[in-house]
């Protein structure tokens, strides 16, 4: 056993908590599909025996023999089909396992009170068929991984066993009486199963710590430098986004999002080039609402980028939601996302600063649905700063190629025209429009319908969507002019704008209603996407 005190757990232990921590996730889900299994064979074994009692307690004479199967059978059907419920809504508790497992454990001896009732030979009522079954029974219980299940299964079996041969068997065939001396072999079956339990307990325990070992080599190769990975949330032309953990030297873990870039794309210098100037700008940029990164390296002729992991969803996943369900996005839960991003986007424009202290003056240049997260809290983070520009370098005002998402995108951005600071602000403009109206603005059939849009289309007043939408006219207008100088010319002066028109509702009134949205397996966890210089992106599909 060792030593120790009391409370502190064996080495094999934290090897196999450490593993089961590291592939909860999945190990959790097959032991969840494991347990609907076997809950829907015993739901319909119980409904088989109901059913069974039923038929004789209405076709029989002798109703009392189809009495006893009917209650065993509804006891079963009423047990598991509640177990099952809890299983489908998520809603398992371990106190339900254990309730199952004695209602299992009781089958075997049912069996045999069964038998008794219906005048079967004694042999066949006290031989050892029933104790095997009840070994199997006790197989599969080594498959919980807890050394603690064989046990409680060895003892309740024993007293069960016991009960069953005193209470049913023998007085229906008197097995104790002289002519059938079985006291002996009772004590002995007993014994066999208290003993056999810590057998299987032995077993088990050695089970959890060579699955502590294959884990951990596993786990070896899934380590990608100093994180290990875990999910891939998503994926594009320039390479992948992980959930990741970090866990370096010293024992202390916390999750991350990695961008793992392309292996084919190392060997191109401009890329990598771009890549780490992203790295170093989104270092610079620390403040709430932006995703922070934290880290930029190169494993095994890999490049990858380190940010904050954000729990939550994209605005997309919220726009999307909410279309599905028909349900309108209220005006301070819009307010309240747009002053969010613009909080970031303001640290961006006028506060991140270099290493010599000059502002940096970044626009982000994409700011697509996908790009805005929000966390469980509400909090509004913007993310993906791959083809931001730092605007103290003047040769970054002039753009050669059009880069972004083309439905959001403003119209100088679209002509590959000189930018600054109110490109951002007309891309959220075009964002709050859609939160507002539940509808896409310049969104078309193909990239060149949607450039022209961008650039000549008429864009409507929210208004001429919803007629309560009215008080907003004048700030989108004011956003989505298409002459940047008639425009907001601040992220602070846009915020404190929509504060006037929507109020200055807080993040727990956009976390309320994420909540209320219906559930979307696909929208459950988000991470910063990073597409890079992406053109064109299918809404449904997320992309790295």
């Amino acid at each position: 056993m060792g030593t120790g005190t009391k409370g502190t757990k064996s080495s094999s232990d934290v090897t196999v908590d450490a593993a089961l921590r590291s592939f909860g996730r999945a190990f959790k889900l097959e032991v969840g599909k494991l347990e609907l299994l076997r809950t829907m064979a015993w739901q319909g074994l119980g409904a088989v025996i109901a059913g069974c009692g039923a038929v004789v307690v209405v076709v029989d004479t002798d109703r009392r023999t189809g009495i006893t199967p009917l209650l065993l059978g509804s006891v079963y059907l009423a047990w598991f089909s509640m177990v099952r419920l809890t299983l489908v809504r998520g809603t398992w508790r371990p106190i339900l396992g254990w309730g199952s497992m004695v209602l299992e454990l009781t089958a075997p001896w049912l069996f045999v009170g069964g038998l008794a009732i219906a005048g079967m030979s004694p042999m066949v009522v006290s031989g050892w068929g029933p104790v095997l079954v009840f070994c199997g029974a006790q197989t599969l219980g080594m498959l919980k991984l807890n050394p603690r299940y064989p046990v409680f299964m060895g003892a309740v079996g024993a007293l069960q066993y016991i009960l069953v041969m005193l209470l049913v068997v023998n007085p229906a065939f008197d097995v104790f009486g002289y002519e059938h001396p079985s006291s002996f072999s009772l004590a002995t079956r007993a014994l066999y199963l208290l003993c056999g339990s810590l057998v299987w307990a032995y077993v088990t325990n050695g089970l959890r710590g060579a699955m502590g070992g294959i884990v951990s080599t596993v786990r070896q190769k899934d380590l990608f430098g100093k994180y290990r990975l875990e999910k891939e949330l998503a994926a594009g032309g320039m390479g992948v986004v992980w959930l990741a953990t970090y866990c370096p030297e010293g024992g202390f873990e916390r999750p991350a999002a990695i961008k793992l870039v392309h292996p084919h794309l190392a060997s191109d210098t401009a890329f990598v080039d771009a890549f780490r100037r992203e790295a170093e700008l989104g270092a610079r940029l620390v403040h709430s609402h932006i995703v922070q990164v934290f880290d930029f390296g190169c494993v095994e002729d890999r490049y990858f980028l380190a940010m904050e992991y954000v729990d939550g969803v994209t605005l997309r996943d919220v726009i999307t939601r909410a279309a599905a369900a028909k349900m309108k996005i209220p005006p301070p839960v819009a307010g309240a996302v747009a002053r969010g991003l613009l909080a970031g986007l303001g640290f961006a424009h006028a506060g991140a600063r270099g290493a010599d202290g000059v502002p940096l003056r970044v626009i982000h240049r994409d700011l697509a649905p996908s790009n805005i997260l929000i966390d469980r809290g509400g909090s509004v983070k913007v993310t993906d700063f791959g083809i931001a520009r730092a605007l103290r370098d003047r040769a970054s005002e002039q753009t050669e190629t059009v880069a972004g998402h083309f439905d959001h995108m403003a119209p100088e951005q679209g002509a590959a025209a000189p930018l600054d600071e109110r490109t951002d602000l007309f891309c959220v403009g075009i964002l709050l429009w859609e939160m507002l109206t539940g509808q896409s603005l310049f969104r078309r059939t193909n990239e060149a319908a949607t450039l022209l849009a961008v650039a000549l289309s008429p864009i409507p007043a929210p208004s001429t969507v919803d007629a309560e939408l009215t008080p907003w006219n004048a700030l989108c207008a004011r956003a989505l002019a298409r002459e940047p100088n008639e425009r907001f010319t601040t992220a602070d002066e846009m915020s404190d704008a929509i504060s006037v028109v929507g109020g200055e509702a807080g993040e727990e009134v956009i976390a309320r209603f994420i909540a209320a949205l219906p559930s979307v397996s696909a929208a459950v966890i988000s991470a910063p996407s990073g597409n890079g210089d992406v053109t064109t992106v299918d809404p449904k599909r997320p992309t790295a």
